[in-house]
């Protein structure tokens, strides 16, 4: 019997079939969720457990997706404060409602205790009797010192987090300073016999979404925590920031999302069609609908087509999102991409190219920047991404079974995660054999780095950005042209097309091409043992060639250096 069987066996409950923590007690829903391991000890319990208030089917599974929504915040939160990372700024409605959302919590904890403990009055009179005159005390005195607990737990749950010092987490503690004077207020008024329920106002900015559904700033809210404990803070911003902005500013925050439709959404395409280049950073502290008007004065740029199309795509996924939740029944910003004439399609290098490139790059091996030519060459005989060379780190190369390997993750060897490293995909983390056309002269190269250096490519600077892939792409864009490879079918991904033609023509089966660079499904791969697949990816990796083509003597002059 498992963990998770045991548990429902000893507490009674029962699994709701198809609906995510999800389970039954009797007649009443209750929502539990296993905590991750990696937050747990930081959140102080291994898993959450609580009842949902009611017995109605419909109403528990919109209030579990809430719960998963809350949960979800609260790991990220641990999991950006353990990164060090620190939430945008909390404005100070947003800190009063989360002081109201935790008052309104405190005061319904109340009421339950004292239904189930009728004699706990005399203790609470104590208790109030000793309070109330250090918190007024410390509000008069601005000490939110005395609320550093309340402070801490009330932005786990709504997945923030600012060090100590911080203005947004002192803003907080200033609220809940209040709201804790308040809580002793009604309690006085409670335990003299008045009937005291939990305000309105508190219960309208703490209750979940009602039957109309979220509003646009709950599902910006809910979507980016969720994506945010998935694939990072940076990444987020970086693909959705202008998603969010469009859509609060065409369709305003507090429209629910039930009511949006493909004519608003069109509405966020023609602004995007309207937002310029670097927006942000040529136009600061303005909209962008008033960044598209500065732009239309200036005769700024516009972002390219494609770009639209990538931020439309984004937009889908968000609305995706809220239907897969059940917020939504449909998605209204599906197939809204801009009709374009069809790109340029990519290819690989043919040997002409291959013998430009690789003639004018081979000088480059002995020089200052030597990624110049391994990078390139690497690509055309692994045909690994720019992003994952780039950030090859020398630690990466590795010897597996007598097999010189060399390994793309987002882990280091002792399998904690590498700051930066991030892979396109799971089936990208993988460990392939070197070629025999770069092995020796790859490793070569390998040891005559300095003893302290951690990237395999030291030399290679990060773009604006911080990530090298940013410099490389843009400095082989322009060596190509320089060499007379201008073919815009031919960036540097052309060595990913050329290496998975090469795997067909050398009768390499596909899914084994797919291991070696990364397309492969995790459940091909683990079929697979570490030293078995090493082997075999080996013995068919040999097998790649680009006859007549062949890369100068790299090895030799690496060897006799």
């Amino acid at each position: 019997m498992d963990c998770d069987t045991r548990l429902c066996h000893q507490t009674g409950m029962e699994a709701v079939p198809g609906c995510n923590h999800l389970y039954r007690r009797g007649a009443v829903y209750w929502f539990r969720r296993r905590v991750p391991k990696d937050v747990a000890q930081a959140l102080g319990e291994t898993q959450w457990r609580i009842s949902l208030g009611t017995k109605d089917f419909d109403e528990a599974k919109r209030l579990a997706r809430l719960r998963s929504v809350s949960t979800d915040q609260q790991v990220a939160a641990v999991r950006a404060r353990n990164a060090g990372k620190v939430s945008p700024p909390l404005s100070k409605p947003e800190a009063e409602r989360l002081a109201q959302g935790w008052l309104a919590d405190v005061l319904e904890w109340d009421e339950a205790f004292r239904i189930g403990h009728p004699g706990g009055a005399h203790s609470a009179t104590l208790w109030l009797e000793e309070q109330a005159a250090d918190y007024r005390r410390a509000l008069a005195t601005l000490d939110i010192s005395a609320v550093v607990p309340e402070s801490a737990e009330t932005l786990a749950k709504a997945g923030l987090w600012y060090p100590v010092g911080d203005p947004s987490r002192n803003q907080l503690a200033l609220a809940l300073l209040k709201a804790r004077v308040r809580l002793v207020e009604l309690m006085e008024r409670r335990l003299g016999g008045e009937v005291v329920e939990v305000a309105a106002t508190v219960m309208a900015i703490h209750a979940p979404p009602q039957p109309g559904g979220m509003n646009v700033a709950e599902l910006i809210a809910a979507f980016k925590a969720e994506r945010v404990a998935r694939h990072g803070e940076e990444s987020t911003e970086r693909k959705y920031s202008h998603i969010f902005s469009a859509l609060e500013e065409v369709l305003r925050p507090e429209t629910s999302i039930r009511a949006v439709t493909r004519a608003d959404i069109r509405e966020v395409r023609n602004l995007l069609q309207r937002v310029p280049k670097f927006a942000t950073r040529r136009y600061p502290g303005l909209t962008l609908a008033e960044a598209a008007d500065r732009a239309d004065e200036d005769g700024g740029e516009r972002i390219a087509p494609t770009t639209v199309n990538t931020y439309l795509q984004n937009l889908a996924a968000v609305f995706n999102w809220a239907v897969g939740e059940d917020l939504l029944d449909r998605n209204p910003a599906q197939g809204m991409a801009l009709s374009a004439s069809p790109n340029v399609k990519r290819r690989g290098f043919t040997t002409e190219e291959l013998q430009r490139l690789f003639n004018a790059l081979a000088p480059m091996a002995l020089g200052d920047q030597p990624w110049r030519f391994w990078i390139p060459a690497l690509a055309l005989y692994s045909g690994a991404r720019a992003g994952e060379l780039a950030a090859l780190r020398r630690a990466d190369l590795v010897m597996i079974d007598g097999v010189q390997c060399m390994r793309f993750t987002e882990f280091d060897e002792t399998g904690r995660r590498v700051e930066g490293r991030k892979l396109k995909t799971a089936a990208s983390e993988r460990t392939v054999p070197l070629h025999p056309a770069v092995e020796a002269g790859m490793m070569n190269y390998v040891a005559s780095l300095p003893d302290d250096a951690v990237l395999a490519f030291p030399s290679l600077p990060p773009g604006p950005d911080g990530k090298a892939s940013h410099y490389l792409s843009k400095w082989f864009g322009e060596f190509r042209q320089d060499v007379g490879v201008g073919d815009p079918a031919t960036p540097f991904h052309s060595f990913r097309h050329g290496f998975r033609d090469a795997c067909r023509d050398a009768a390499i089966p596909s899914e084994v091409a797919d291991m070696l660079g990364g397309w492969t499904t995790q459940g091909v791969a683990t079929r697979y043992g570490d030293k078995s697949r090493v082997s075999l990816l080996r013995r068919e990796l040999v097998k790649v060639s680009y006859a007549p083509f062949a890369l100068p003597h790299i090895a030799t002059a690496w060897r006799d250096n």
